[in-house]
C-alpha cells in the first residue's frame, strides 16, 4: 500500500454512498481493501447482516481480514 489512509476522506465516502443508496433497491457494492488495494464485493446479504449487527462496512477483503485475524490470535 503506497498512500496512507484519509480516514476523513473514507468517511465522507461512505456518507455520500450511504445518501446516494437511500431509497434504491439494495444491490452488491464493489469495495476497495485498505490493505491490498484488491477490489472486493459486498453482497446484500453480507450488507443485511452487518446492518442488523449494527457494523461498519468491512474495510478488508476478506483474505486481509484472515491474515489479520492470524496474526492476532
Amino acid at each position: 500500500m503506497d498512500e496512507p489512509i484519509d480516514l476523513q476522506s473514507a468517511q465522507e465516502r461512505d456518507e455520500l454512498l450511504n445518501e446516494a443508496l437511500k431509497g434504491a433497491p439494495p444491490q452488491d457494492l464493489l469495495l476497495k481493501c485498505w490493505e491490498c488495494g484488491e477490489r472486493f464485493i459486498f453482497t446484500i446479504g453480507e450488507q443485511q447482516f452487518y446492518k442488523q449487527k449494527g457494523f461498519e462496512y468491512p474495510k478488508r477483503c476478506a483474505g486481509c481480514r484472515e491474515r489479520r485475524y492470524d496474526d492476532i490470535y
